[in-house]
């Protein structure tokens, strides 16, 4: 290579100087937005790992309190069948008649709750709704197919 093909490039050069200015700060800002975003991508997982950290953490702690709540509630259902038996036995002067009259409440008070939780079981399924669709269903049987095709648009 001559002298002449070097300098011929370097001739060239500052009439694209403007268009490498405006790529140099376009790769610039390239480079911001990759360093930006790789930041961003950095803190945003640091913050999803401490927040895990921090739910593992009280999630250990709300299942040993949950535990608890089954043996607050016995005590106070025992509190209150002990005031109960007593206030009885002060009534009857017996306690094998006042205990017997708390295994009547205590059991009269299970029975009702299992029949509530039974009815709002059956609230779950829809019963209203789904005996509406029947009937829609019923009503406007086009078809005549008795809702084995659901699809009228579609020949069988």
């Amino acid at each position: 290579m001559g002298p002449t093909e070097v300098d011929a490039p370097v001739a060239e050069a500052p009439a694209a100087q403007p268009a490498s200015a405006v790529d140099g700060d376009a790769d610039a800002s390239l480079v911001d937005l990759a360093r930006n975003s790789t930041r961003f991508v950095r803190a945003w997982g640091s913050l999803v790992a401490s927040e895990a950290a921090l739910a593992r953490v009280n999630l250990g702690r709300l299942l040993l309190l949950a535990l608890f709540i089954p043996a607050i509630a016995i005590g106070i259902v025992l509190g209150l069948d002990g005031v109960l038996a007593g206030l009885l036995y002060r009534l009857v002067s017996d306690w094998a008649l006042a205990l017997g009259a708390v295994v009547l409440v205590n059991a009269g008070l299970l029975v009702g709750v299992l029949v509530l939780l039974r009815r709002w079981w059956r609230t779950l399924s829809l019963p209203r709704s789904r005996e509406a669709l029947t009937g829609f269903w019923r009503d406007h049987d086009d078809n005549g197919t008795r809702g084995k095709n659901a699809d009228t648009h579609r020949p069988n």
